[in-house]
């Protein structure tokens, strides 16, 4: 998606710690029904230092002091108001907390810190920073009144070993305790290639030898999909001839390389386009029968010969860059989703192969407000059922972007997600497998675009993250290498996990994007269908 002119939300709060120098409030006690009820920590009263596995020093403040942890302002340990053991930590007044810094951590390696929180009327925060160089924050909240499990997963840095985890509470006066915050390392998770691949970057404009090249990287990092696009315009300029040269270069090589095919088709020329300028590759089609027809013949020429192939039916319906001249849910619905999919089964049929998956084309996660002449995609959605478009689709494809933030359930990308679901759900489209066609972040120092640390860090996240997701199917990056690196003005053009400088030479999150693969071949399970298979290890 990686929208131009405008700025998606971010649902990543940003956190500093304020050093003010306040009164502080006598330690107070708070009674709780729920002290001391989560079985984990049985046993542990009266045992000062860490537990097994735990690997910050006090995690439970059983010592009676805070130390190691840093004091900002007038938090306190007390002898009460434990949710186990003997003590707890009082966070004090206002904007104070503790932290503290935990070395000896491994580089790219997931970790998960958990806490147990209760307040009366504060917001209380929990998180790391720095666990992927300076400025990396993962963070969670809660105003519960009762003892309160809290919890946040990073990776860390390709040469981060140390990690900065804090509690900190705002500006109310009401009491705040936590206990057991503790850091551990997780499995390692890893996903199979069957189910990841890549975006790369326009194989229909590429010579033989440079896709060669491209599909030879792809291969190389165990991932089996490749996503590319066939741009209608440039096949069939003149209405009733369509030039297959470079649509057989790609499937071909795609084949020739073992991969499968996520084929997009879209730009409509402008003989059916009502003679519309399109040049720039981006006009949707004025008539409800002409896409149906080039979709039909391009299901016809591949659909048997030997590609696994899902077609995905346009890109980013939902924004006006890749639809113009103007975003229009009834007419991609009746002139595209309608007829492509109809043509795509019939050649299916002819053919006597099994019958395709059909893709709802990739939604950007745009809200107008934000990102003009767009469509929030459950508006999108919604008027592709109102228009009659059920029964035309077996998914949809979305692109999990989330800006300058990291991955996870606070982020209005996935947020906006769910209510498609929950949509698709009401009109019995259920048990979806979700298609994340595009995956990614820009590194550099302009707009939109984050560090290399991050983009490492994140990209192992994701992984994790998404197939997490009860509806995860599979998720294909964008993008493999950069279409030119370094350039700080255009964040369209450092999408990638390699430098384009040839030779091609890895980013960080290169390797933290290998380290999710699992190796072909290997045991995969987590209960997930044919989508998300994971191995721990």
């Amino acid at each position: 998606m990686r929208t131009r002119g405008g700025t998606i939300r971010s649902g990543t709060l940003v956190l500093a710690l304020l050093a003010c120098v306040l009164l502080a409030l006598d330690a107070q006690h708070l009674t709780v029904a729920s002290a001391g009820t989560h079985p984990a920590d049985a046993g542990t009263a009266g045992k000062p230092g860490k537990k097994s596995g735990v690997l910050n020093p006090n995690p439970g403040f059983e010592s009676g002091s805070l130390a190691p942890w840093d004091n900002t302002n007038d938090a306190t340990v007390v002898a009460n108001n434990a949710d186990s053991g003997t003590y707890a930590v009082n966070l004090g007044t206002v904007f104070t907390g503790v932290s503290q810094t935990v070395t000896g951590l491994t580089p790219n390696t997931s970790y998960t810190l958990t806490g147990w929180v209760m307040t009366q009327s504060d917001l209380v925060y929990l998180g790391v920073k720095n666990y992927a160089g300076e400025g990396t924050e993962v963070n969670t909240h809660t105003t519960g009144t009762a003892y309160t499990r809290l919890s946040v997963s990073l990776i860390t840095g390709p040469a981060s070993t140390s990690a900065f985890i804090f509690l900190y509470k705002n500006d109310n006066t009401g009491l705040s305790f936590a206990d057991d915050v503790e850091l551990t390392a997780n499995p390692n998770r890893t996903y199979s290639g069957e189910d990841l691949g890549f975006n790369t970057q326009a194989p229909y404009f590429q010579t033989q030898d440079s896709l060669d090249a491209l599909y030879d990287q792809v291969a190389a990092t165990g991932t089996t999909w490749v996503r590319a696009t066939l741009f209608w315009d440039l096949m069939e300029p003149t209405r009733g001839t369509i030039d297959w040269t470079r649509a057989d270069m790609i499937f071909d090589t795609i084949k020739a390389h073992g991969l499968k095919y996520n084929l997009v088709i879209r730009s409509a020329p402008s003989w059916a386009a009502d003679g519309a300028d399109t040049r720039d590759h981006n006009y949707a089609p004025t008539d409800n029968a002409s896409y149906g027809q080039i979709a039909y013949q391009i299901a016809k020429r591949y659909l048997n010969r030997g590609v696994t192939i899902t077609f995905e039916l346009g890109n980013e319906q939902n924004m006006k860059f890749f639809n113009m001249p103007a975003v229009d849910p009834a007419q991609y619905t009746h002139n595209m989703l309608i007829p492509g999919t109809t043509g795509i089964r019939r050649a299916a049929r002819e053919l006597r192969v099994p019958a395709p998956t059909v893709l709802v084309g990739g939604f950007a996660p745009v809200d107008p407000i934000y990102v003009p002449d767009s469509m929030k995609p459950i508006d999108f959605m919604t008027a592709i059922y109102a228009n009659g478009g059920k029964g035309y689709f077996d998914s949809i494809a979305y692109h999990t972007y989330t800006y300058v933030s990291a991955p996870g359930d606070d982020q209005w990308t996935f947020q906006e997600l769910e209510r498609v679901i929950a949509l698709m759900n009401s009109h019995g489209d259920t048990n979806r497998k979700i298609w994340a066609t595009e995956v990614g972040w820009a590194t550099g120092t302009g707009e939109g675009e984050i560090s290399e640390a991050n983009h490492a860090a994140w990209t192992a996240q994701e992984f994790d993250y998404w197939f997490s997701l009860p509806y995860a199917g599979p998720m294909i990056w964008y993008e493999l290498v950069d279409n030119q690196s370094h350039d700080n003005t255009n964040r369209e053009n450092t999408f990638g996990l390699m430098y384009s400088t040839q030779p091609w030479t890895p980013k960080p999150a290169y390797d933290a994007f290998l380290s999710k693969v699992s190796p072909a071949g290997g045991s995969h399970h987590g209960g997930r269908g044919h989508y998300g298979h994971e191995v721990v290890s």
